[in-house]
C-alpha cells in the first residue's frame, strides 16, 4: 500500500492540470478516458 502526501497547493495545481485536461479530451475520447479512470479507480479501491 503506497500513501501519497501532498500538500492543498500541490492538490490543487493537479485538480487543476486534470480538469485542464478534461477540458481539451475530444468528445468521442470521453467515454474511454472515463472508463480506464472509473477501472483504475475500483482497482486501486480493492489493493
Amino acid at each position: 500500500m503506497s500513501v501519497l502526501l501532498s500538500t492543498p497547493g500541490r492538490m490543487s495545481a493537479d485538480r487543476d492540470e486534470l480538469q485542464r485536461l478534461v477540458d481539451e479530451l475530444p468528445e468521442h475520447d470521453i467515454p474511454a478516458v472515463l472508463a480506464e479512470a472509473r477501472r483504475a479507480h475500483l482497482e486501486a479501491a480493492t489493493e
